[in-house]
């Protein structure tokens, strides 16, 4: 089912997920990060951001490591993975 909160985020919660990927480290991101820590992101126990700029990869953004492209895809692999796109432009993805 899909929520949209009061911050204007839309949301999906698929069955038990642990892990959650964050696609995409840019603006919007540093949003949902800051306004969905106490909710959406409270949800899972472990977070990661992934962006295709591999200058912001191996590092902390907003709190949460950025993976590589093959830690991305090791774990995205996973069934218990859920993924929230930020993302502005779909050629990224």
């Amino acid at each position: 089912m899909k929520k949209l909160n009061d911050k204007g985020f839309i949301y999906e919660r698929v069955g038990k997920m642990s892990k959650l990927i964050i696609f995409g480290a840019g603006r919007v991101c540093e949003r949902f990060c800051k306004e969905e820590k106490k909710t959406v992101l409270n949800l899972y126990s472990d977070i990661f951001l992934y962006d295709n700029n591999t200058d912001k990869q191996e590092k902390t953004l907003y709190g949460y490591y950025v993976l590589r492209e093959d830690e991305f895809l090791k774990i995205v692999e996973q069934e218990d993975t859920s993924i929230i796109i930020t993302a502005l432009d779909y050629r990224q993805i």
